[in-house]
């Protein structure tokens, strides 16, 4: 793993493998596992994002976005890494450690 960003940020939604972030400025960005690099999404591509998603089984979820009421220690959470499978993984503020699975959406915690 690699440490890139510091600073705190939202998790937003999911789409196509990427979990999508929002940071302090309002701008919506997922991060390419091979750089770390931030790569951004226009604010009109993410309001098509739906709260519901209809991927098939297999297949990685696609532009659904995430209520917060929902999804509890997604609103600020730290960027730490990417492991070896291209996963990016983040740490909440009660300290839990994991990434968005892309296929299920489900948090998968790691030590």
């Amino acid at each position: 793993m690699y440490l890139k960003h510091k600073e705190q940020f939202s998790i937003v939604g999911l789409d196509n493998s990427h979990t999508i972030y929002k940071n302090k400025k309002g701008e919506y960005f997922y991060i390419d596992p091979n750089t770390g690099d931030m790569k951004f999404l226009s604010a009109d591509i993410f309001l098509k994002y739906e709260l519901h998603s209809s991927a098939l089984k297999g297949q990685a979820i696609k532009m659904l976005k995430y209520e917060y009421k929902d999804h509890k220690g997604f609103d600020q959470v730290s960027l730490l890494g990417v492991d070896a499978k291209g996963n990016v993984v983040q740490q909440n503020s009660r300290g839990e450690k994991f990434f968005i699975d892309p296929f299920t959406g489900d948090m998968v915690f790691v030590k």
